[in-house]
């Protein structure tokens, strides 16, 4: 199975004519899509795509060669529109020959669940659209709850584009039938992108990359529902620690002795949860010198290499982020919102970070705003300048030679007396 899940493709290409009345209001979900239909009639694909919010025409990647099962080759890529925030994603089809030509796959973050549902809407012209929710046949690649599948900067197999926005020189002559293409397929003439034969971008990004905007944007919908899955664990409160340790390099000081907290937390799970033993006990680590992040996370409730990356079907799963964002990781970007949530409910901690806490807050207002206020903040931002903003919080927070740093390690730990939890 290829690394890639969803594509889209970028273009300037006008649309089919549709009315400002007649948008779909941002932020765009599948309830609203639904709200449209009981006062328009949809039977097409094409249709519904000119009644999307302006941030689906504007962001988008291009899938030439898919594992999808929307087919999708030189000519015609697969689309993946991300909007401003990624909490919505779209799969377009733009083979004309395609059995799901007329369908859109999409998988749209639950508030309640904080995980992706997956479905397909189907269209018939003199047909309401059909919608088809969690479908078995996705579940075969993506699982249940549904986990995106995207390449890791700075590669992304199959799709057009580099970390750059220039068209790979192996792709010149593919991209060129695609530019053709694109000039007549109506799946293709909603796209508001910039586009030439060796380069494309996105149009209200400062930083307008496509691939990489994709990455962010998946990475913060991704780390946001994650943390607030891990918020919600019985062994949060007790065990948050084991999150804030890596962003401030409390492992790397004698004082947390984060080893032994690690060990005696999983042996406390396996003897007293036999539904934790069952699903962990062979793969997290019990040797303190092999514990890392993959098994704090399952301690927590949460595994990333089986319900956040699933990058790679045909090797065993890494235990490492999947999106890179600026400077961090996925970890990190969970990370954050940990340690600001600690800030403000510890007025010590909030003392200490003084100086980094409203850039701190700053990164988790944007990782986890959305809607219309999002996509406002997507076309003002300059994310060439977030990214330094980023490097500069995690500089502070992982000095491991920082006053700040070491007793922020001593008021989390507990001030390294009690190495259990």
């Amino acid at each position: 199975m290829r690394e890639m899940v969803f594509a889209v493709a970028l273009f300037s290409f006008s649309a089919v004519a549709v009315k400002a009345a007649d948008i779909i209001a941002s932020p765009l979900t599948i309830a609203g899509i639904q709200e449209y239909w009981k006062h328009h009639s949809v039977g097409s694909v094409a249709e519904q795509l000119a009644a999307l919010p302006l941030e689906y025409h504007q962001n988008a990647v291009l899938v030439r060669d898919s594992g999808s099962l929307q087919l999708s080759f030189d000519a015609a890529p697969r689309q993946i529109l991300f909007g401003s925030d990624a909490h919505l994603l779209l799969g377009i089809g733009s083979d004309p020959g395609d059995p799901l030509y007329e369908s859109i796959e999409f998988a749209e973050m639950n508030p309640v669940r904080h995980a992706y549902q997956a479905g397909r809407i189907h269209f018939q012209p003199g047909k309401a659209p059909a919608i088809e929710f969690s479908p078995e046949i996705c579940k075969s690649c993506h699982d249940d709850p549904f986990i995106p599948i995207w390449g890791q900067y700075p590669r992304w197999p199959g799709v057009y584009g580099t970390d750059r926005q220039a068209i790979s020189p192996d792709d010149y002559a593919a991209f060129g039938e695609f530019l053709l293409n694109q000039k007549v397929e109506p799946h293709f003439s909603h796209l508001d992108l910039i586009l030439d034969p060796r380069s494309f971008a996105l149009k209200n990004r400062k930083y307008s990359i496509p691939n990489t905007v994709m990455n962010n944007s998946l990475g913060d919908a991704v780390a946001t529902a994650a943390f607030l899955r891990l918020r919600e664990s019985s062994f949060y409160d007790q065990g948050s620690e084991l999150l804030l340790d890596h962003v401030l390099h409390c492992n790397d000081d004698e004082i947390f002795e984060v080893g032994k907290k690690v060990v005696a937390f999983y042996r406390k799970r396996t003897a007293t949860d036999p539904s934790f033993l069952s699903k962990y006990g062979k793969l997290a680590p019990l040797n303190v010198a092999d514990v890392d992040r993959l098994a704090r996370y399952r301690l927590l409730g949460l595994d990333p290499a089986l319900e956040l990356i699933r990058r790679d079907l045909t090797s065993p799963p890494r235990t490492q982020g999947g999106w890179f964002h600026g400077f961090s990781t996925l970890y990190e970007l969970i990370e954050y919102q940990a340690l600001s949530v600690a800030l403000e409910s510890d007025p010590r901690l909030g003392k200490l970070f003084l100086l980094q806490k409203k850039a701190i807050q700053l990164q988790i207002e944007k990782i986890t705003s959305s809607g219309l206020a999002r996509a406002r903040l997507a076309q003002a931002e300059d994310e060439k300048e977030w990214y330094f903003l980023e490097r500069q919080v995690y500089a502070a927070l992982g000095s491991e030679k920082s006053a700040h740093t070491r007793e922020a390690c001593r008021i989390i730990g507990g001030g390294g007396d009690d190495p259990s939890l």
